[in-house]
């Protein structure tokens, strides 16, 4: 009896390792088949982003209140011909922005610079001195960041301009000056033809804070 009892144990143990054995192995291949499945929960993503260069920079110089109505066909307007001292000249130089992209704008005005008589307003003659031969006042948003430079050999002051905000797509800049005055010289001192040179320049407004960062670089590029 007590070995009956005895041996059915031992069977009965035999059983239960079995299936503790059988839960083990089972266990473990559903570990591998979850394992497997989340294996598949994987991603990856790519992208492609178009872009375009800008070609060039193109800009225009614009002068909407010059009259170029040129009536004995000289080749100059009529406005501008045979000018006397102290005379007014509506001259409104602005720079367009033809680009794809905002731009930093820099305008260069070049005067003739000779030796002349001149008088004050008030008819005192002054003695002959080197001195431009026309003036105007700067307008709002732009600035002279350094003095003018004599060129060509002294007959010529060459003024350069920056402009205070970047210039947009297709826009303007405001005008430079809208119009010249011719100095009050005394007669006989000057006369002949002459002419006021404007250039006009552009460097991409992107990466400059600054005109004068933006006209640093210029110089640099262009030296």
């Amino acid at each position: 009896m007590n070995w009956m009892s005895k041996r059915v144990r031992i069977r009965s143990s035999s059983k239960l390792h079995r299936r503790r054995a059988a839960i083990v192995a089972f266990a473990a291949l559903l570990l591998l088949s979850v394992g497997g499945l989340w294996a598949y929960f994987t991603d990856s993503q790519s992208v492609s982003n178009a872009f375009t260069v800008v070609k060039y920079l193109k800009i225009s110089i614009e002068e909407p209140a010059w009259d170029t109505t040129d009536t004995d066909g000289d080749g100059i307007p009529d406005a501008s011909q045979n000018v006397t001292p102290t005379k007014e000249v509506a001259k409104d130089p602005q720079i367009k922005n033809e680009s794809d992209t905002a731009v930093w704008m820099i305008a260069q005005v070049k005067v003739p610079y000779v030796t002349v008589a001149t008088a004050t307003d008030e008819g005192a003659r002054q003695e002959e001195a080197p001195q431009q031969l026309f003036e105007w006042v700067l307008e709002e948003g732009w600035i002279e960041p350094e003095e003018p430079q004599l060129v060509d050999d002294g007959a010529a002051m060459l003024h350069t301009y920056l402009a205070t905000q970047p210039v947009g797509v297709h826009k303007s800049t405001p005008p430079l000056f809208t119009k010249v005055r011719l100095i009050n010289l005394i007669e006989g001192s000057f006369s002949g033809p002459c002419s006021i040179d404007i250039t006009g320049c552009a460097i991409q407004a992107a990466g400059f804070e600054t005109p004068e960062a933006a006209w640093s670089a210029y110089q640099t590029q262009n030296a």
